[in-house]
């Protein structure tokens, strides 16, 4: 609503709601539960609505094999929805040279979602060799009732999710003089972290853990008559070898470090505070003749990170306990004694802190003859508070190396085995005793961009009318999707600060629409037959020339993962001496990446041998045009003829990816063994390192005949 107060003082009002519900279930629930199947495998938890638990069978020996679920997926029933509710208010003064305006902008919004917990179950009988009871194929395994793992969730729960967006600006519009205008003014923000009103999540706080109240592990050891067993290293007690690694029962306090929102920590599991955001414009017209104008700007912009990063934390105890069993038969699950294995946890960093970014610009407008606008600007932004994630349990590096931490059960099976292989696994090695992974959410990432762009219009006019637009750019940071891994160590900006993998240095697109001249202009063709024939033609199109986005060469040693070569589950990058493109043809697709450079890491790395995204993938050349003609019939008839080139008219081939992964011979030896070409007699291998591995669309024409009347 807008009510004009007097004739210099104007109110708006704006008030809007919107409710969306998704709910995804079986077609027929009743038809999967155990009463109408007579299936009855056992289960830790009692399952929802008595349903099957859900089973998959692949393991190492069967592909693509059936998965059999209720229906809609790993975590049915899915129930959620999501209400908004807006309120804006805005009241403009005028004054003199001044243009003052003031308002709010509040937006509450309601999600409840149900959480992402397996609740009625999963079997996983696909084979594995720590089985004592593996037949060795997924399906026999099933049959006898032995399973890889069997993962249960506690109880079914609904987050009840809220939060608050309030935002109030003051700004002025000050018209110093006909040719000056300065906009300023400032916007306070309130954003509310996401919280849960049933108070059912909680976050892990480093500083909250404590060593001595951790739960213990039953270690690998020999018993004294050679058998692999577990034991409690505290007490002494032997279990069967299936234990392993579990949590020995009573033996310490399972929610170590974790608060439930509520009790001890505030509801929103972080830190909150209001924030405060500047804006500045100012627009001048050099001449005072509108034909050259100078404009320049800046500001800082607040936004709240998605929901997800607090909904996956209802899945930590003490809400929801979702046990995993490996290597055990169906018959032995039994909740009354059951063991527990270490729990991975979700996490959000308690200081918090809102995603931030600081837009700037300035550029010159010039009107140029022959109707031509010429726009020349730099642009640039600086984020700050992105989201990142770091595994606060995950094996610091060189960790799997260390004497003390090699298990003695593989030292006697494989004495022989590489450096890391015979290490506890990483649940023994966490640095929080009872957590098997920790992802803690974190504000640390950081991104910016700077570019020139430039823009050519042309108004139509004797039948044209052109658009065209080119930025030279630069993206840089540490993470360019939301939530990606950060480093373990504190060389996260000196290893991961990169081209974003967005990053795309020259753009090029233009559009534009041309009226064909026809038979009218013709001088002596000009006639009946040829204008029916040849006037009212018209062009159009889009054209796109651009780069390739950025990648980055992977590797492959036999008998070499991670822990082989980092001593811990963090990545080693592989190695690069020269330069990889030196004698790549861009023209060539089995030719875009010269190997020679390329040399496996060693032991020891700690992922730092190179960069990311330093090698550019296939650019893009598009056009899509359309010719059409209209036919009028009779006043209110016509006829539309249109032939569209709507992908690649030119049928021009366009890769769109590189095989970017390099196969090394050893540790020791960096022959690759995916060369494009065989160095000895020249074969070509059309998924060699260095060759394309895609193509984007080809030539998609259509032709429309339309009538209307």
């Amino acid at each position: 609503a807008t009510t004009t107060i007097s004739p210099t003082v104007v109110n708006e009002f704006l008030f809007g709601i919107a409710h969306h519900p998704v709910t995804v279930l079986p077609a027929d629930p009743s038809a999967l539960t155990r009463a109408t199947t007579g299936i009855n495998l056992p289960t830790l938890y009692p399952a929802y609505a008595d349903w099957i638990p859900r089973v998959s069978f692949n393991g190492s020996r069967i592909q693509n094999a059936p998965s059999f679920d209720t229906g809609g997926g790993e975590w049915t029933p899915f129930n959620t929805y999501n209400s908004t509710f807006e309120f804006t208010d805005s009241l403009t003064k005028v004054l003199n040279k001044h243009m003052f305006k003031a308002g709010a902008f509040i937006h509450r919004n309601r999600k409840n979602q149900a959480a992402y917990a397996k609740t009625s179950g999963h079997y996983d009988f696909g084979d594995n060799s720590a089985d004592p009871y593996d037949t060795g194929f997924g399906f026999a395994n099933a049959a006898i009732g032995t399973f890889y793992s069997f993962t249960d969730a506690n109880q079914y729960v609904t987050g009840q999710y809220r939060y608050t967006n309030a935002e109030f600006y003051l700004q002025d519009t000050w018209k110093i003089k006909p040719s000056l205008t300065v906009n300023y003014g400032v916007r306070a923000y309130y954003i509310q972290p996401y919280y849960d009103k049933g108070m059912n999540t909680s976050n892990f706080l480093p500083n909250v853990y404590d060593p001595k109240q951790a739960v213990r592990l039953y270690w690998p050891t020999y018993d004294a008559t050679g058998t692999k067993v577990g034991i409690d290293r505290a007490t002494g007690q032997t279990v069967p070898s299936t234990l392993i690694g579990l949590i020995v029962p009573n033996s310490g306090n399972l929610t170590d470090g974790l608060l439930q929102a509520g009790k001890g920590i505030s509801p929103y599991l972080m830190k909150s505070s209001f924030l405060w955001a500047p804006r500045f414009g100012l627009a001048w017209d050099l001449g005072g003749k509108h034909n050259l104008v100078f404009r320049t700007g800046g500001g800082i912009y607040y936004d709240r990170y998605q929901g997800n990063d607090i909904f996956n934390m209802i899945v930590n105890p003490p809400t929801i306990y979702q046990s995993v069993v490996y290597n055990d038969l169906a018959t032995n699950l039994n909740k009354a004694t059951q063991y527990l294995s270490p729990f991975g946890l979700n996490g959000i960093d308690y200081n918090g802190n809102i995603p931030t970014v600081m837009n700037y610009s300035a550029g010159i407008q010039a009107k140029l003859p022959s109707a031509v606008r010429l726009d020349v600007a730099y642009v640039g932004s600086i984020m700050r508070h992105l989201m990142q994630t770091v595994n606060l349990a995950a094996v610091p590096y060189g960790g799997y190396f260390l004497p003390q931490n090699q298990d003695p059960t593989k030292v006697k099976s494989n004495p022989t085995a590489i450096l890391g292989s015979n290490a506890y696994s990483a649940s023994f090695l966490s640095p929080y005793q009872g957590y098997s992974s920790i992802n803690e959410e974190e504000f640390g990432a950081t991104t910016n961009y700077n570019s020139m762009q430039v823009k050519v219009d042309r108004w139509f006019g004797k039948g044209l009318f052109l658009a065209s637009a080119f930025t030279w750019s630069k993206c840089m940071g540490t993470a360019f999707g939301d939530g990606d891994s950060f480093r373990i160590d504190n060389l996260t900006r000196y290893a991961n600060y990169a081209p974003c993998s967005y990053n795309i240095p020259l753009n090029l697109t233009f559009n534009y629409v041309y009226q064909i001249p026809g038979a009218s202009h013709w001088g002596a063709l000009n006639n009946v037959a040829t204008r029916a024939v040849f006037d009212g033609w018209q062009l159009s199109g889009l054209t796109i020339f651009r780069n390739g986005t950025p990648y980055t060469v992977g590797f492959s040693i036999p008998g070499y993962g991670n822990q082989q070569l980092t001593g811990s589950d963090q990545g080693a990058r592989v190695v690069i001496v020269g330069n990889p493109l030196q004698g790549a043809s861009s023209s060539d697709p089995y030719n875009r990446i010269n190997p020679a450079p390329f040399r496996p890491p060693q032991v020891g790395s700690i992922g730092t041998e190179s960069g990311k995204n330093y090698m550019a993938g296939p650019g893009v050349n598009e056009w899509q045009m359309a010719v059409q003609r209209n036919i009028r019939i009779t006043e209110r008839a016509k006829l539309q003829l249109r032939v569209e080139g709507v992908r690649n008219v030119f049928n021009h081939t366009q890769f769109s990816g590189v095989n970017s992964t390099v196969n090394f011979t050893s540790i020791s030896n960096a022959t690759i063994t995916n060369p494009a070409y065989n160095p000895t007699t020249g074969a070509l291998n059309k998924s060699g390192f260095g060759t394309i591995n895609g193509v984007r669309s080809p030539r998609v024409l259509q032709i429309v005949a339309k009538f209307t009347f």
